[in-house]
């Protein structure tokens, strides 16, 4: 360490002799006797005590005799300068050398070596001691803090290794299993191979069966019967054969019964040729249904089993009755089964029918005519939607769903054929804009895969890259010109220094760094792609797909990894970009603004952290005790609130409902309107208080309150960072909400509860950022 090793060098200049001549001065001079002082004062060494001839009582400290006495031993006088605890110097001691010695300027060196030389020496040290003390209380923390950090490496070393032994052990498992798999694979292969070529025969014996009672049972019975009448008085004519040699008369009966047979045997093979696909089709079938068994063993089938159902279903079909039929045969009018008649008739009966009714009154109850035909119309209940909680019913809906009264195996089954082909949104708990939400999704969804797969015509020749790339440029020379420069950091640091009281210009100074990065990144992609498209770099993939992005207006890939979270095209973006930048120079040369647009930060997770702290360093609270109220602002005191900063936390704007709405007059959560798939929430007073006060009434208002989560953006997902921090969900925010009596069926706890779960079954969210 600087000091230690001037320490050693000093007191190496210093010999024995020059000490014991020192020891013999009686009158010393003063840089020795002020050396030798010091000396004395850092070996803790006590004075002599020798009254003041100039006042009375008061006593004068002479270090000269005790210094005599260190200097008649020389080698022990060094020995204890070079084994000094340099380390555990009492701070009396250095605050007494620097009082009255180090800052003496006779205490030098250079002063002491005109006296002796020894005296340099001794001087030397002290001077180097003071100094080595300096520099130790400024490296014993550090140091300190090396010695833990160097702990928890170790910790973290011994977990991450055993973490890579549980990775070894992981992956030796994983390749046994894997070995076991490719077995189990060729087995089952070998063992197809087999089944395949064993199949055939099966099939061909089972059609044969199938065939035999076709032809025996079925069309060509009569024709079997002749065949036995005539088989029969064959083997009768058997003996008569035998007495031909006697009767040569019977010679052309016989002749003529065997043509009949013959002919019998040609009907009967007429028959069977007939009846052939069949018999191949019930064969085939057979074998598929028995596929079913690996599935579960409730779906194992015997073959006579199914031979007996095959002969049952064709004895117990009904004879077709003789008639017209194709297009000539009359379509029943009491019946609509064909999609196209069904969608004609309900584009029909919707020009009649109100698609909205007051309430569901009787029809949700009994039924009546107009309800069938308004289920028949609209299954999926758009018609009209209940609406729970928040103070009762605001609509109705002709779609009652109960539970059925019969719950016998057979009711059940009637009961769901009759449930609408698709659940209502109501039906989940969803507004009736849920619709909307997954039409519109469904669209956006085709959309981008109608241009995935057709282009943008690049695909055609050769020169449809650099077409690609020359209508990509011309867009990227406008966002080039629309971009605003980079945040000068140094002066913004200036600006708005990092203080212990206003943990808020930390918060500035990250988000001026997190975009200047992003600027940067965007139009060091743009002038490449300008670069590419006049020849001057070469057009990589990188390139094209940012060329094929700016051209179809996408907010292009390469972009996202240094971007915010945000769902907008790249028109949007760009201008919700412009407007992000504006809102942090306004902060910038203005100050702590008096409202905030959360929408406009990279992080806003510490925006809040930094309100949380001042509210903590101001009242010196634990961080971890505290949290936020939130008092929506009324719009009458919008104006006057917004003026300037609140006494304690920030105005936040710019926040957006979705899956439900605000009630101004009501000044509490409200249905959304019908189409409205997000409303606007007004300004919002995020105020720190003790978690302790929190738990009970809140000051500002009486109201029960809904939880709900605030996102980034409509995505309603994130990942989760390292710092315990999720990408997208930022925090859960508590609104006033209505409660209705009764709805929960009991007690008041279970109507609030009722109310608070009505508002998570419509998804009702804040978001910080709309898509478009």
């Amino acid at each position: 360490m600087r000091g230690w090793g001037e320490t050693g060098e000093a007191l190496d200049t210093i010999r024995a002799s020059d000490v014991r001549l020192v020891a013999t001065f009686k009158s010393p001079p003063a840089a020795v006797k002020l050396v030798m002082e010091a000396v004395c004062v850092m070996l803790d060494v006590p004075p002599s005590l020798y009254p003041d001839p100039n006042m009375a009582g008061r006593k004068l400290a002479d270090y000269w005799d005790a210094s005599k006495k260190l200097l008649l031993d020389p080698a022990t006088l060094l020995t204890r300068l070079r084994e000094y605890d340099k380390d555990a110097i009492p701070q009396r001691i250095m605050d007494k050398i620097r009082r009255e010695y180090t800052g003496d300027p006779d205490f030098t060196p250079a002063a002491a070596a005109k006296a002796s030389s020894a005296a340099e020496g001794l001087c030397k040290w002290v001077h180097a001691m003071d100094q080595y003390d300096r520099v130790a209380k400024v490296v014993a923390p550090k140091r300190a803090a090396l010695e833990e950090a160097e702990g928890r490496y170790g910790g973290l070393l011994a977990g991450l290794r055993s973490k890579q032994a549980e990775l070894e052990a992981l992956e030796a498992r994983l390749a046994a299993l894997q070995g076991r798999l490719a077995e189990s694979q060729e087995r089952k292969a070998r063992l197809e191979v087999l089944s395949s070529a064993a199949h055939a025969s099966q099939l061909a014996g089972l059609e044969g069966r199938i065939l035999e009672l076709l032809s025996g049972g079925g069309a060509g019975g009569g024709g079997a019967e002749g065949q036995g009448q005539a088989e029969g008085r064959l083997l009768e004519d058997g003996a008569a054969v035998e007495m031909l040699r006697e009767a040569k008369r019977l010679a052309d009966d016989i002749s003529s019964k065997q043509a009949a047979a013959d002919r019998t045997q040609s009907v009967l093979e007429s028959a069977r040729r007939r009846y052939r696909p069949v018999a191949q089709l019930a064969a085939t079938t057979f074998f598929a249904l028995s596929e079913l068994a690996a599935v579960g063993p409730c779906y194992v089938y015997g073959l006579d089993w199914f031979v007996g159902l095959f002969v049952r279903s064709i004895l117990d079909s009904a004879a077709e009755a003789p008639g017209p039929g194709g297009p000539e045969r009359p379509a029943s009018p009491s019946k609509v089964t064909d999609p196209s008649d069904r969608l004609l008739l309900g584009a029909m009966l919707r020009r009649v029918l109100s698609p909205r009714v007051a309430e569901a009154g009787p029809a949700a109850e009994g039924g009546d005519a107009s309800s069938a035909v308004l289920l028949l119309v609209d299954p999926e209940g758009a018609a009209g939607s209940p609406s729970a909680g928040s103070g009762g019913a605001a609509g109705g809906s002709l779609t009652a769903l109960r539970l059925p009264e019969d719950v016998s195996l057979q009711g059940l089954q009637s009961y769901v054929e009759g449930l609408p082909p698709a659940a209502a949104p109501e039906a989940l708990g969803l507004h009736a804009n849920a619709d909307i939400s997954r039409d519109l999704a469904t669209s956006d969804a085709l959309l981008a895969s109608l241009a995935a797969t057709c282009g943008s015509g690049t695909g055609g020749g050769g020169g449809g890259a650099s077409s690609a790339a020359a209508a990509g440029a011309l867009v990227a020379r406008e966002l080039l010109s629309s971009l605003p420069p980079d945040f000068d950091l140094e002066a913004a640091a200036a600006a708005a220094p990092v203080l212990y009281s206003q943990s808020l210009n930390g918060v500035l100074l990250s988000e001026l760094g997190r975009y200047n990065g992003l600027l940067g990144r965007l139009r060091g992609s743009l002038q490449q792609l300008g670069d590419a498209a006049a020849g001057r770099q070469l057009l990589g993939p990188e390139l094209e797909g940012l060329a094929a992005d700016l051209e179809a207006g996408r907010m292009p890939a390469a972009w996202k990894a240094a971007s915010y979270p945000s769902l907008k095209p790249l028109g949007s973006y760009v201008a919700d970009l412009t407007q992000r930048l504006a809102f942090l120079r306004a902060w910038l040369e203005g100050g702590i603004p008096p409202s905030f647009w959360l929408g406009a930060l990279f992080f806003p997770h510490a925006l809040l952290t930094a309100v949380l702290q001042n509210f903590t360093r101001h009242h010196s609270l634990p961080i971890d005790l505290v949290g936020f109220e939130y008092e929506v602002l009324r719009p009458q005191d919008v104006a006057g609130r917004l003026s300037s900063p609140p006494p304690s936390g920030i105005h936040v704007t710019g926040l957006h409902l979705e899956g439900a709405g605000w009630d101004e007059a009501l000044g509490c959560l409200a249905e959304a309107a019908p189409g409205q798939l997000s409303a606007p929430l007004p300004p919002v007073w995020f105020r720190p208080t003790r978690l302790a006060e929190g738990q009970g009434s809140r000051p500002w208002s009486a109201a029960p309150t809904a939880s709900l989560p605030v996102y980034l953006t409509a995505a309603r997902r994130g990942d989760l960072s390292t710092t315990g921090h999720s990408s997208n969900h930022l925090l859960s925010m508590r609104l006033p909400m209505l409660v209705a009596r009764g709805a929960g069926r009991g007690s008041d706890a279970d109507d609030l509860r009722a109310a608070a779960e009505h508002w998570v079954l419509r998804g009702a969210a804040v978001l910080v950022s709309l898509p478009d």
